[in-house]
């Protein structure tokens, strides 16, 4: 069973496997008029996506479905010559070629000129998470009372400290929220790529930034950890949680909780 969702409030749980489980919640926030997130929970790739999509009009919802279709279906068809390429190869010629369609679309159609989208994808390959990455849009593991943000920022602001420059606090105001890469605004873009191992009990957090945006990671850390072993709840509680702070952008998360064994939560 398939689940891509890009509507105002839904919710998905669904438990995969014994060695996996998994919920997803995308929630149109306080502010916005219509939802320009999406994700994707597909059962038959181990495969995890979100994408927090950007442009006038319906551009940025048109981005962000293009965006988790591409990598699902590109994903799923078969190796040329039966070969077997590794896993994060593919996953980054997957999201690189989702840039390639959303750009020709934006550069075919007037109404979608200048779309763009982030876009976090995750891969359970037995005991270990492959994350993929263009964007702000985050991956986090929380491994007991800790969490760790997988994923690098793609913003004006990451790219300043790393070239070992502090912007002020007036350009850090200004531009917050500048990315620097995206899927759709060029014709050719890099994908980050990394894969760690997993422990038993690891929980991946997923999300756009109408959630990082509004919450801390401690903030997020103790909710998640509030519910053993209800990742529905979870999700719940962190959705609401954002749209307490006033829910200013549409907020998407998606849950998934590595077990190793046939024990455990069920969604």
């Amino acid at each position: 069973m398939d689940v891509l969702y890009n509507a105002p409030a839904i919710h998905h749980p669904m438990p995969m496997t014994s060695q996996i489980h998994f919920t997803g919640l995308s929630h149109i926030g306080q502010v916005r008029s219509t939802n320009q997130d999406a994700f994707g929970i597909y059962p038959d790739l181990n495969l995890f996506l979100v994408a927090d999509g950007m442009g006038g009009h319906a551009g940025g919802g048109v981005a962000s479905r293009m965006a988790v279709e591409s990598v699902r279906d590109d994903l799923r068809q078969k190796e040329p010559d039966g070969n077997s390429r590794p896993y994060p190869e593919r996953l980054r010629q997957a999201m690189e070629q989702a840039n390639r369609k959303i750009y020709n679309a934006g550069m075919h159609d007037p109404d979608l000129t200048g779309m763009g989208t982030t876009l976090v994808s995750a891969f359970v390959e037995g005991a270990m998470i492959h994350i993929g990455n263009v964007g702000d849009s985050r991956a986090y593991r929380i491994r007991g009372n800790e969490i760790r943000q997988i994923t690098t920022d793609h913003s004006w602001i990451n790219d300043q400290l790393a070239r070992g420059q502090t912007p002020s606090p007036d350009e850090t105001e200004r531009y917050k929220h500048m990315l620097t890469r995206a899927l759709g605004p060029e014709s050719e873009i890099q994908a980050d790529i990394l894969s760690q191992p997993l422990d038993p009990g690891d929980i991946l957090l997923l999300c756009s930034d109408g959630l990082t945006n509004t919450l801390s990671d401690q903030d997020m850390e103790q909710c998640v950890n509030g519910f053993p072993d209800k990742l529905q709840r979870a999700c719940e509680r962190l959705i609401q949680l954002a749209n307490d702070q006033g829910g200013p952008d549409n907020i998407t998360v998606v849950l998934i909780q590595y077990t190793d064994h046939g024990g455990g939560p069920a969604g």
